[in-house]
């Protein structure tokens, strides 16, 4: 902990006490220093986002994005056919679907994600 023998003497005269407010005291610097960075990097990622665009759009349309689960519409195994757009909600509904999101489907992902 130390490099010179200066201070291994010092620390092993150091009363107890001295000992355990060093010791708080590089504990409380390392705390101080870790929140410094969260709070530099919460800025950061706060200011990234807030110049991201609009992701209002996908939210305005009737058309949502049915799931099949396991099941396929069409009785395969093929993932990407577990997917399928309908124009609105009742109609993924009426198909017995599950509403994965609004929208389009692969306008969020891809169906391997």
């Amino acid at each position: 902990m130390f490099t010179s023998s200066i201070n291994q003497k010092m620390w092993k005269k150091a009363s107890r006490r001295d000992r355990i407010l060093h010791v708080l005291k590089i504990v409380m610097s390392l705390v101080l220093f870790v929140s410094c960075i969260i709070c530099i990097g919460s800025e950061v990622e706060q200011r990234l986002a807030s110049k991201a665009s609009d992701t209002l759009w996908a939210y305005e349309t009737k058309k949502v994005c049915g799931h099949f689960g396991e099941r396929t519409k069409k009785g395969n195994n093929d993932s990407n056919d577990a997917f399928t757009t309908y124009d609105t909600y009742d109609e993924a509904k009426e198909d017995d679907a599950s509403v994965a999101h609004c929208g389009e489907c692969g306008w969020c992902s891809t169906a391997q994600d």
